[in-house]
């Protein structure tokens, strides 16, 4: 990760409050590229630009808590807005991965 990278991931809000016992599914919509460079471990991928065909999925995690994160939270709020339309209730703009990096939740590289 590159020194631009981290400063910008400082200015960036911090990643949502997760219980420690909260079943949560994380949803990358970044790039392929950005996701195979690191994710959050587990994480789902659906680049924003597919999640109008593909959001359906998701379905079998419809009534979790779901994290939607990209690298500063515009697409994800852009995702976000798609799956709250589609009855994901509790799709949430997580904003950046950078709130996460911060957080100390595990992360993994590759696809």
């Amino acid at each position: 990760m590159g020194w631009l990278t981290r400063l910008a991931d400082f200015f960036l809000p911090p990643a949502p409050e997760i219980g420690p016992d909260e079943d949560v599914v994380f949803v990358d919509v970044r790039t392929d590229g950005e996701f195979a460079a690191g994710h959050v471990a587990g994480a789902l991928h659906i680049p924003v630009d597919e999640m109008p065909a593909r959001w359906k999925e998701l379905r079998p995690h419809r009534k979790k808590r779901m994290l939607v994160y990209c690298r500063t939270g515009r697409r994800s709020g852009i995702a976000t807005r798609i799956l709250r339309a589609n009855g994901f209730a509790r799709a949430e703009n997580a904003g950046g991965i950078g709130g996460f990096r911060r957080a100390g939740v595990a992360m993994e590289r590759g696809t």
